[in-house]
């Protein structure tokens, strides 16, 4: 569950907060280097405050070869107890040295660099996952074919999930880093006026891909920038342009290095890139339930809540994510938490949702105190009608 750890033990978000810059707008926002052995503070004084590493970052490379010669471009990270079948591509790449994606770069160090902040921790599985070429979101309201799609997205999302225990295999970040990056991501969806769809799915992406990864801190916002990247241009009738994506990240990596780890990202997630997240379900679920606006849109808020916390809510299920915030919401405004149509329509009851719920309660409870506050003044505008202000109940009884 989400804890409220002290300022000092935690990387803050680069993007200050209006409230600090006495009411002047963003001009950019930035995100850089998170070091999480040396802490960060917010400087209330400059819009905008670039994080700088203190000493210089250590090698995430797992296998080396022997003789003192350079460490392969990709190690694969064999795990004992995997059942996954190995991914002849990736695994190619692996055991070639000197084998790096085709893609040019300006110059020998940053191709250095990049593979040296790069490691394949799983191998993938998805490659020869059928894809569909038109988006199945367009049909979920048809009713003829509702309960197909239903149960179709079901199936995948377990496909398309991340690894829960990913972090535990990664040596240079943890779970406080990845909240800075999603708070940042959050921020730039508002920036560009981004689907929340478009979020969900780039954090989606992000664990998806750090979960077969190992990647260097140096790196994490240039795997969050490409995904987000990748996202808008799936999702987005106008996504921003490449130019757009390395201007937020002030200028901190070239457009030339988010093409090339878009491309790295798309081969590792074997171009399946329209996932259900809790988000496609949260919209299922409020056309079964004919939610209310206020509800759908405090459902929304406790979805986006859970994207901040990998621990717990990536041993969740996004179908299980959604279900839980309609309930916790409906339960707040004083309805039926979760009535026997849902039960019926959904194939979840209560009590399979009690974990999770409780897990988005003890969120909602501390989050007004995060450090990462993106989400909660997103939902402070009156277009949400400005549910995160609503108050979470004082006690939770299902």
């Amino acid at each position: 569950m989400a804890e409220n750890i002290p300022d000092k033990r935690l990387a803050l978000a680069a993007v200050q907060q209006k409230r600090y810059l006495n009411g002047d707008p963003l001009k950019r926002t930035a995100l850089s280097v998170i070091d999480g052995n040396k802490n960060f503070e917010r400087n209330p004084d400059q819009g905008i405050k670039k994080f700088i590493e203190k000493r210089p970052l250590r090698s995430c490379q797992l296998n080396k070869r022997a003789n003192g010669l350079k460490s392969s471009a990709f190690s694969i990270f064999e795990d004992e107890n995997s059942a996954l079948p190995l991914n002849d591509e990736i695994q190619e790449s692996a055991v070639q040295e000197t084998e790096v994606l085709p893609v040019s770069v300006s110059s020998r160090n940053e191709k250095e660099e990049t593979k040296a902040s790069l490691q394949v921790l799983e191998p993938s599985n998805e490659t020869n996952r059928e894809k569909s070429e038109d988006k199945v979101y367009s049909l979920l309201w048809c009713s003829p074919y509702k309960a197909d799609i239903y149960s179709y997205l079901k199936e995948v999302e377990k496909k398309c999930r991340p690894r829960p225990t990913y972090m535990l295999k990664q040596p240079d970040i943890t779970h406080n880093m990845r909240s800075v990056l999603v708070d940042w991501l959050i921020e730039v969806g508002e920036e560009y006026k981004l689907q929340a769809q478009t979020i969900h799915l780039a954090v989606s992406y992000v664990d998806r891909f750090l979960s077969r990864m190992s990647v260097l801190r140096g790196k994490l916002q240039l795997v969050g920038t490409s995904c987000m990247f990748i996202a808008a241009k799936y999702e987005e009738i106008y996504p921003p342009e490449l130019k757009d994506f390395a201007y937020i990240t002030d200028d901190t990596y070239t457009k030339k290095q988010i093409l090339r780890m878009e491309h790295l990202i798309l081969k590792v997630l074997a171009f399946d890139i329209a996932p259900p997240t809790a988000y496609s379900f949260l919209q299922i679920f409020c056309c079964m339930a004919s939610a209310p606006e206020l509800v759908s849109n405090l459902a929304q808020y406790l979805c986006e809540i859970s994207l901040l916390d990998g621990d717990p809510f990536l041993k969740f299920l996004p179908s299980e994510i959604a279900a839980s915030s309609l309930a916790l919401a409906n339960f707040k405004l004083g309805s039926s938490a979760w009535s026997e149509d849902l039960e019926k329509l959904t194939g979840f009851s209560l009590s399979d949702l009690k974990n999770v719920i409780k897990c988005l309660y003890g969120s909602w409870c501390i989050v007004s105190a995060y450090p990462q506050q993106a989400v909660y003044e997103k939902y402070c505008k009156n277009k949400f009608h400005c549910v995160s202000a609503i108050q979470y109940p004082k006690e939770l009884i299902l």
